[in-house]
């Protein structure tokens, strides 16, 4: 057990916080959610709200070697430090100017020019350190300096009620789209008016949504009550309203898992009861499950629900993946193209399709693997898996501590790795926001299970 001053426990907190929004808000673009800059700086700017973000790190670090336990983990350290020297040497020797082409969809050869300003270079070194600072925090920092759990609670109750602030103001300036799209759930292009919020665009809005039901399912892992379930279904029901099917999936099963888990545990306390809360939970998942297929079939709307605009998901995605592959062949393969600059490559690419072959304008590659790819070559994918690897690791083997806090980790992780797959999002190496916040509920509690720190208020 840790013991450090309630003054440092404070203070722990308002800057571990106010460090994540900075180097998230950095990392990611100037962005907070969303596809789009929520404020975009000017290259002046960005190097003043860099250094606020080096102050406030070096005053959290100073003070928790100084009063506190904080134990720099320097194996981390060292590969983050050489993920930098690889961002720098890629951000360096990319070309000024370049005439650069690529074979279209219909195979004709397309070409674009591009070029980078020593300023706009200079903004993606320093987005690429506030990436690693994220994950220094995150991976190295957070479960050393405040209680896992009061972080989580506290993660879970601001998430909720900010987010839950983001769905009035979307229930207002929405409202007609929520009261449309039952009718025009199966036709072409619904997606195009799923409805969204204040700074959160569509695409994200069920990622930011996300963050409130994971936040009400540790709640009630904390509190066991029945409410904060109740919470986490009416938010599921929100996500429903986005049309994101990989989240309205994946969800499904974190709960599913989660609710099924306590059940197993708590199966020899009253046998009977369980096993008839068992069969009819797992009834009415089944019958729906077949119903929905059913329904699907019979009205040949199944493939629908995976179109955009006439453009199915999985095609638009493996387009934007080959597009990704011609935007790393642009650079070289060991260092990536550069954080951030990888995006910017990659949106040409596909603004080039979206006039000629199909809707898909964006600076993001839908798979969090290929996005390390991209943005940090191998050498980031490597460490990213890696991390991964260890992750799970620790993760399995806090199952052993016979505590649900590190089994719901565990779950969440396994469906943020799936997530990963099929979008930009990732949980090692977060740069938005709303991964930066999940990586969190997952990062923190299972490694301070796995190192046994119990930090409490001297």
């Amino acid at each position: 057990m840790m013991k450090i001053k309630k003054w440092l426990y404070i203070a722990n907190y308002i800057l571990f916080v106010a460090c994540l929004l900075i180097s998230s808000f950095l990392a990611n673009g100037e962005r907070i959610f969303g596809d789009h800059p929520t404020y975009l700086l000017t290259f002046k700017e960005v190097i003043i709200v860099f250094i606020i973000l080096v102050t406030l790190l070096g005053t959290l670090i100073f003070l928790n070697i100084k009063y506190g336990k904080y134990k720099p983990n320097w194996i981390l350290i060292s590969l983050l430090g050489f993920l930098f020297l690889t961002s720098l040497i890629a951000l360096l020797t990319f070309k000024d100017y370049g005439t650069y082409s690529y074979e279209g969809i219909d195979g004709a050869i397309c070409t674009f020019d591009f070029s980078i300003t020593s300023s706009l270079r200079a903004t993606f070194i320093i987005e690429s350190v506030a990436l690693l600072i994220s994950t220094f925090l995150i991976f190295d920092v957070s479960y050393q300096i405040v209680n896992s759990k009061d972080l989580i609670k506290f993660i879970s109750i601001f998430s909720i009620v900010i987010i839950f602030v983001f769905m009035l103001i979307s229930y207002i300036t929405e409202f007609d789209k929520y009261i449309n799209l039952i009718p025009s759930l199966f036709k072409d292009g619904v997606y195009i008016d799923a409805p969204r919020s204040l700074f959160v665009s569509k695409n994200n809005y069920a990622l930011v949504l996300t963050i409130s039901l994971i936040g009400f399912i540790f709640l009630h892992y904390f509190y066991k009550k029945w409410y904060f379930i109740a919470g986490a279904i009416f938010v599921y029901i929100n996500i429903f309203f986005t049309t994101c099917k990989l989240l309205l999936i994946l969800d499904f099963l974190f709960v599913a898992a989660y609710l099924y888990s306590k059940l197993i545990r708590k199966f020899n306390d009253n046998k009977k009861k369980n096993t008839i809360i068992a069969i009819c939970s797992s009834s009415i998942i089944i019958l729906a499950f077949i119903s929905a297929v059913i329904v699907l079939a019979t009205t040949n709307k199944f493939t629908s629900i995976f179109n955009q605009d006439g453009y199915n998901t999985f095609v638009t995605r493996s387009w934007i993946w080959r597009r990704s592959i011609e935007a790393i062949n642009m650079s070289n393969w060991f260092t990536g193209v550069g954080h951030n600059l990888f995006g910017e490559i990659l949106f040409r690419l596909n603004t080039y399709d979206m006039v000629s072959q199909f809707p898909n304008n964006t600076k993001f590659a839908h798979n969090g693997f290929i996005e390390w790819l991209g943005n940090g070559g191998i050498s980031m994918l490597l460490i990213g898996l890696f991390l991964l690897f260890v992750l799970y690791y620790i993760a399995i083997k806090n199952i052993k501590k016979r505590d649900e806090l590190p089994l719901t980790s565990l779950f969440l992780l396994i469906t943020f790795t799936l997530y990963m797959a099929l979008e930009s999002a990732t949980i090692i190496l977060p740069k938005a926001f709303e991964a930066i916040v999940i990586s969190t509920f997952i990062v923190t509690p299972t490694l301070a299970y796995y190192r046994e720190v119990n930090i409490t208020i001297d």
